[in-house]
């Protein structure tokens, strides 16, 4: 007798799980059985607010500090458990969720790209100091996808910028951070002498007028993303040849991109043009990037700006270089511009 209450016992709580199981996965199944990778540059559509696929979708708003676990990074996503995989590349980040309670923009969220190709592999590349990490905010803003990096910068990844974390060459992010040969990190050395290789010489080359690059270099060198150089870290010997290094590294960056690949594997991009005309700049980026533009994105960007991580500006008004530095900037603009108007027909701001 007891025997028989124990079984029925057990069927029945067999049962109770087989239906919970079925429940979760919103009558499909269990999840991460199955992962559909659709060819396609635009994430997936959002779903019905209320929705069972709403209530379990990984929502992230600004202020909630969400990463990719450190045992997932290194790793491409298919190669992740299935529930990891069913987890972060349905997450979904709300860049205007905060304060707004009754604006349609904390509605519109950032996601993966939905399909595993080496295609999008493409390079955002730059300077340190030249507002990467803000241009890629504002394109995620609006286009809707997340970008990458070949960092892994866990400050970053916290701020919303959620495929930081990702693989480079995952194929789930639209664009992918790099410095290249800028970079002073030992652990980037190989890779860096080789980054126009490994991105296929595909790549936005976002630039900035050297000056204001190498003083927010400085910056990011002595006080991290937010913080500050002091005063005196702008004067002297050592400052000035750190100036010296960063306007030869400024120069050999770009032509390194502009010297070795093909016109059509390159776009340019401007971020004094940027911060001068944020709409019209986003747009005509996107598209070269096949991304589709949602108009009430660019609205939402416009009054709401993207909740990047921006340092505020210092010792505005203080002069930080002489004529001799001012003298060499203007040489190696010149040495850029010039591959420039011959491999893509563009011409830098920047020209005396």
């Amino acid at each position: 007798m007891a025997m028989r209450r124990l079984r029925h016992l057990c069927v029945s709580m067999a049962a109770l799980l087989l239906g919970l199981t079925w429940y979760l996965s919103g009558g499909r199944g269990v999840p991460g059985l199955a992962t559909t990778w659709r060819p396609s540059l635009s994430p997936p559509p959002p779903p019905e607010a209320g929705s069972s696929n709403s209530r379990r979708r990984l929502e992230i708003k600004p202020g909630f500090q969400v990463v990719i676990p450190r045992r997932l990074r290194g790793v491409l996503p298919r190669d992740w458990p299935r529930k990891d995989r069913e987890t972060w590349l349905n997450a979904v980040y709300y860049p205007w969720a905060v304060g707004r309670v009754n604006d349609a923009c904390r509605l519109l969220g950032i996601r993966f790209l939905t399909n595993v190709t080496s295609s999008q592999t493409r390079a955002l590349v730059s300077f340190p100091g030249s507002g990467n990490t803000w241009v890629r905010a504002t394109l995620e803003a609006v286009g809707g996808v997340f970008t990458g990096s070949v960092y892994q910068d866990g400050f970053l990844a916290a701020s919303g910028l959620l495929g930081e974390m990702l693989r480079f060459d995952s194929g789930l992010t639209v664009l992918q951070k790099t410095h290249g040969d800028a970079t002073k990190s030992p652990a980037l050395n190989e890779f860096s002498r080789h980054h126009v290789r490994e991105f296929g010489c595909r790549g936005v080359l976002l630039f900035r007028h050297p000056a204001a690059a190498i003083v927010a270099h400085r910056h990011l060198d002595e006080g991290g993303h937010l913080g500050h150089a002091p005063l005196a870290a702008f004067n002297g010997t050592e400052w000035r040849q750190y100036v010296a290094g960063k306007i030869a590294v400024w120069r050999d960056l770009y032509s390194h991109w502009l010297r070795e690949c093909e016109p059509s594997g390159l776009r340019i991009a401007v971020y004094e043009r940027f911060r001068a005309d944020l709409g019209g700049a986003v747009r005509r980026l996107l598209a070269d990037l096949g991304v589709p533009v949602d108009e009430n994105r660019i609205q939402c960007l416009l009054k709401y700006g993207s909740g990047s991580v921006e340092r505020r500006k210092l010792y505005q008004g203080v002069e930080l270089f002489d004529e001799d530095q001012r003298e060499q900037m203007a040489r190696v603009v010149d040495t850029v511009n010039k591959l420039l108007l011959a491999k893509k027909n563009f011409s830098l701001p920047y020209l005396r």
